[in-house]
């Protein structure tokens, strides 16, 4: 099975198998408990949509073939507990809620928990059965030192896209010969003899600290042979990085990053955006009526208040708000440092004297940050990210803290929903923006924006 092949399984066959299980579930549960005012045309109109959208968001498919079975079972769970809580929640909006049986709901959550998970078990080893006995299916041999050879050779059959029939170990201080039936130790000079015999579609070569210009003579004659070769680089690997290989002009290039999203999940989160930005202007339209009087009567000076802030990987740009201090609150800020309640290279002061009568009210109610859905519109921040930091934060930061700007900066993020009023050491901070980075995706921000939601309406962790 090819590479394409193998990601169009991952991708649209398990969205297949799931809409399988859920209809399965979704009859069972209906037979069970037959009396419900909700039809069953509308959990499935609601179930199928909301299976769609999970699986197209959802990049933890790329492991499918690898994960194990308690992996698969954590997977299951989370996905069916996202369905429910999307069931309730469409419901609620499309005002079904009422008519939408309890029981039904229960019996369908666990029923499709175990179908799901049996039925991806299952699945994944029949493919794997089929994909081992076919005739045309892809065939490797492996070319790797001793050292670390299990490893190696787990990760190349860990998937469907390779099926290893066999293991030449290099050691050029050894005699040829078996070690047992599909791998052989052999120096070098003596590997396109031990090859020949192979039916071979592929070779991998994982070979460091091998003389370059011999394993340049091997790769000619296993091309010579028709013989795909594929070289792993003797390469630096991170700790947390991701590494892929591109070409710039005629050279190889190892690129390094500790996070890579997909074009689809970027674009996906940019449409988010903008549709929540637009949803947040139109508020902020008709809160100004309100809000744009009250502080100018309340102090003088502009309503809006705009100042630098760093975004994504130091870009400058220009940051809204509604006005909540007096238009010297800035160079205040210098004679209250002694007052400073944060550890690091925040400023936060309770009661600070800055801050107007109506300044209390519009950041206690989070009314204040409005206007930063204009910074989302145009690109500079997202719903959910980072907090930006002020230029004078940034010029003081160390080389660990500004990773938290690798991500474009947002209006709420996870530190926001994590009790801001109680963190008092930036590095706490810091460590909250980083674990929203390494563990990025699209289902964390909708949890995220929802949680927002929550604290904003008790009033919770705002100053």
């Amino acid at each position: 099975m090819n590479k394409s092949v193998n990601h169009y399984l991952r991708k649209f066959g398990i969205l297949a198998l799931d809409i399988g299980c859920i209809l399965a579930a979704l009859s069972l549960a209906f037979c069970v408990y037959p009396n419900n005012t909700m039809p069953m045309s509308n959990y499935v109109i609601i179930l199928l949509m909301l299976s769609v959208g999970y699986n197209f968001v959802n990049s933890k498919n790329r492991y499918l073939f690898s994960r194990g079975y308690v992996d698969e079972l954590k997977e299951t769970i989370v996905y069916n507990i996202y369905l429910l809580c999307g069931l309730v929640l469409v419901a609620f909006f499309w005002k079904k809620l009422d008519a939408m049986s309890r029981l039904i709901t229960a019996y369908f959550f666990c029923f499709n928990t175990v179908i799901m998970f049996i039925s991806r078990i299952f699945v994944k080893e029949m493919l794997k059965k089929i994909y081992n006995d076919d005739p045309k299916k892809t065939k490797g041999i492996l070319m790797i030192l001793e050292k670390g050879q299990e490893a190696v050779i787990h990760k190349f059959n860990s998937g469907l896209t390779y099926n290893v029939i066999g293991t030449l170990i290099v050691d050029q201080d050894t005699v040829t010969g078996t070690i047992d039936g599909n791998r052989i130790r052999c120096t070098l000079n003596d590997v396109i003899k031990e090859a020949v015999p192979y039916q071979i579609d592929d070779v991998v070569f994982k070979l460091p600290g091998q003389n370059q210009k011999s394993l340049f003579q091997l790769i000619t004659d296993f091309e010579d042979m028709g013989v795909n070769c594929h070289y792993a680089l003797d390469v630096p690997t991170g700790a947390q990085g991701n590494a892929r290989m591109e070409m710039f002009g005629d050279m190889f290039m190892a690129t390094y990053t500790l996070r890579t999203q997909s074009t689809w999940q970027l674009m996906m989160k940019r449409l988010m955006d903008i549709c929540g930005a637009l949803v947040g202007l139109f508020l902020c339209g008709i809160i100004s009526i309100f809000l744009v009087p009250a502080i100018k009567l309340d102090s003088p000076g502009p309503a809006i208040f705009s100042q630098i802030r760093i975004g994504k990987n130091g870009r400058r740009f220009k940051f809204y708000k509604f006005r909540s201090m007096y238009i010297d609150a800035e160079q205040r800020k210098k004679e209250l440092m002694k007052n400073n309640e944060m550890d690091g290279l925040m400023f936060k002061m309770e009661d600070d004297p800055r801050i107007t009568k109506v300044g209390k009210f519009i950041r206690k109610t989070s009314l204040d940050e409005f206007p930063q859905f204009w910074n989302v519109l145009i690109g500079d921040m997202s719903l959910v990210g980072t907090r930006p930091p002020t230029e004078d934060e940034f010029n003081r930061y160390n080389g660990h803290y500004k990773r938290r700007l690798m991500m474009t900066p947002g209006i709420t993020g996870l530190w926001q929903v994590s009790g801001r009023s109680s963190i008092t050491d930036f590095d706490e901070v810091v460590k909250l923006d980083l674990e929203y980075i390494d563990n990025w995706s699209l289902t964390g921000d909708i949890k995220i924006l929802f949680k927002t939601v929550y604290s904003v309406l008790k009033r919770d962790g705002a100053e």
